[in-house]
């Protein structure tokens, strides 16, 4: 996967505006990523690791990164078929996701 998504990640606009919807979509994500190097889909997901597992602990900002993310329910459901434990798989489901949102706003441009 990573290779695939490398493209994405030599255009600065894109990392902007990768991070603008992480702000917007993830609680607490603008004070983890501001002044970060965001250079891969890995370094992203190793930032946004922890931050998950504190708005996991919290049932109202889980549910509202939940519901701002709007992972459905098949995506949901591949959670089972990913290698990792639960924070790390529903973190890359949650980055996958947010990275799908800006790549097809890319497409249509």
């Amino acid at each position: 996967m990573e290779h695939n998504l490398h493209k994405y990640f030599e255009r600065e606009e894109f990392i902007e505006e990768l991070k603008l919807q992480l702000y917007k979509d993830i609680e607490g994500a603008e004070d983890v990523l501001h002044e970060k190097t965001l250079d891969s889909f890995e370094s992203v997901y190793e930032l946004l690791l922890p931050l998950i597992e504190e708005l996991i602990r919290d049932s109202t900002k889980w549910m509202r990164t939940i519901n701002r993310v709007d992972l459905n329910e098949k995506q949901l459901k591949n959670l089972a078929t990913m290698e990792g434990t639960y924070m790390e798989k529903i973190t890359k489901a949650i980055l996958m996701r947010v990275f799908q949102k800006v790549a097809l706003r890319w497409s249509n441009k």
